[in-house]
Formats: C-alpha cells, structure tokens, sequence
C-alpha cells in the first residue's frame, strides 16, 4: 500500500511549549478522486499498541472513554466534510480504522568531557622538590542514557469495495490462510499525528484533538 503515489503534509508549530513540538503528517493517493465517496464505517473501537502500560491500564483505555472520544471526534470531522455514517453492511465507500500506539524509547547522550577538541598539555612536565608530573591528559567522557514515553495517533482510510473483499476472502479461507494470496486492501488516505502521550488525561485529550483537527484541515480534497 505505501507503493501508492503519495503527497503529504507537514506542519509543525513554532511556540516553544511542549504541545506545539506536536507534529501531525497527512498522507493521500494523488490519483485517486474522492468525490464518489458519500458513506463509511469507523471500527468500533481504537486499536491500541504499546510496550509499557499495564494490562489495567490498556483495559481503562476502553473503559474510560479514551477510545470512545477519539473515534467520535474522527467520526464528527468526517460528518463535518459531508459524508455519512453507516453500518457495515450498508456497503460503504470506505473504511476508518484508528490505532494509537503508545511505545517506550531509550535515548543515549555521550559528553566528551574537557578539553574536548584541545590536545591537552601534552609533552609537559614539572619538576619539584621531590614531585614530577608527566604529561597531563584530557578527562574523558562519559555516556548516558535516558527514557521517554512518546504517543501517536494512525487513522487510515481504506477503500470499502476492497475491505470488504477482503473480509470475504479472511471468511472463506481462515485467519492461517497464506496471506500471500490476500486480495489487496487499498489505502486512500492515512494521518499521523504525534504526541498523545503525556502525564495529564486531560491534556492529551486537548493535543489528540488539536492533531485529528490539523490532520482534516490539511486535507481540503477531502471536502464533498
């Protein structure tokens, strides 16, 4: 799907506060019209992917109205473009399928130490009373590390006539079926938004909002 011909957005805000380091990416088939498309089915719930919460945590996700929320506002700013809602067996156009990966990273930070760049006072010596001092050497550097917790927000929509086939095909064949033999799932349009993950509920509320809105204004061909 990412052999599609594909142009993309980019805007990154210039305040220097945490949330406007926020940076949504849209990305679109630019062969592909999307007038025809009238109607869509959104996945009933948010997939979520991460390597540290807890098994309570991810469970909160969904209970909380976390998932809820971020698929009502996707579905409010399709609604808003003038497409309509349906179920799935209404054959829609197309389909939303969110997913909100919240992952673990490890940085590392080497400082060189003094005298970084400088030869140091090589080839010098002092002679004292009962002392010598030998050629002095620079301090050497040291490394280290650190971690920080980074969140994003994927909505992809694929068109429905070949979702749907390849339902039918999953259906038929099995979930252990060669997946080589899949009928392709074409992927029309995708947003990336970064920087759902932070220590306030609330606060990321705010900034996943704040993404999803950007992601639809930088996507005008979207409008019916």
């Amino acid at each position: 799907m990412l052999s599609l011909s594909l142009s993309s957005c980019y805007k990154q805000q210039e305040d220097a506060t945490i949330q406007d380091y926020d940076i949504t990416l849209t990305y679109y088939d630019i062969d592909f019209d999307f007038k025809p498309y009238k109607t869509f089915i959104l996945r009933d719930s948010v997939i979520l992917i991460s390597d540290y919460l807890t098994q309570k945590e991810k469970k909160d996700f969904y209970t909380n109205g976390t998932s809820d929320k971020i698929r009502a506002k996707i579905s409010s700013e399709f609604t808003a473009l003038g497409y309509t809602q349906v179920e799935e067996d209404a054959d829609p156009d197309f389909l939303v399928n969110p997913t909100v990966t919240l992952m673990e990273q490890t940085g590392y930070y080497y400082s060189p130490g003094w005298w970084w760049g400088y030869g140091g006072y090589w080839g010098w010596y002092w002679k004292g009373t009962d002392y010598y001092y030998y050629p002095y050497y620079p301090y050497y550097g040291t490394s280290y590390s650190y971690t920080y917790q980074s969140g994003s927000l994927i909505i992809e929509m694929f068109n429905g006539d070949s979702y749907m086939a390849y339902i039918d095909w999953l259906e038929e064949n099995g979930p252990d079926a060669d997946p080589s033999g899949a009928p392709k799932v074409e992927l029309n349009w995708t947003a990336h938004i970064s920087g759902v993950a932070g220590t306030s509920g609330d606060y990321n509320k705010s900034r996943t909002e704040n993404g999803i809105e950007e992601a639809f204004n930088q996507s005008p061909y979207l409008k019916k």
